[in-house]
């Protein structure tokens, strides 16, 4: 059985043909386009789904050891930014212990507790 759904926007009528959905059980049929009407009646199918084609040929030494190097290059920078956030961390731990410190030497006992 065919269907005709007038598109509200274009203006196109679209054409499905309802399939039994036998995955689901349900009485809801699924819908398969089948194409457009054409301005002179006839139906026009849709355009054939294009497929992902593999690269063809070997593929160029020179640019993957170009990217390679670029991606090894880059590996240094990061690590060399891992060390000094490293220090920067290590640096913010010692100021940190030196604060507890000075609290903890500076809070008068509480005179209640003892």
């Amino acid at each position: 059985m065919q269907i005709r759904i007038e598109d509200k926007k274009t203006g196109e009528i679209r054409v499905y043909e309802t399939i039994p959905n036998t995955t689901t059980k349900s009485g809801q049929p699924r819908k398969r386009f089948i194409g457009t009407v054409g301005p002179d009646g006839t139906l026009i199918p849709p355009a054939p789904r294009k497929r992902k084609s593999s690269p063809k040929g070997e593929p160029d030494l020179a640019a993957l050891q170009e990217e390679l190097q670029q991606k090894i290059a880059r590996v240094e920078e990061l690590k060399k930014e891992v060390e000094a956030l490293n220090k920067k961390r290590d640096a913010f731990l010692t100021l940190l212990q030196n604060i507890a410190g000075i609290l903890r030497d500076n809070i008068p006992p509480d005179p209640g507790k003892s």
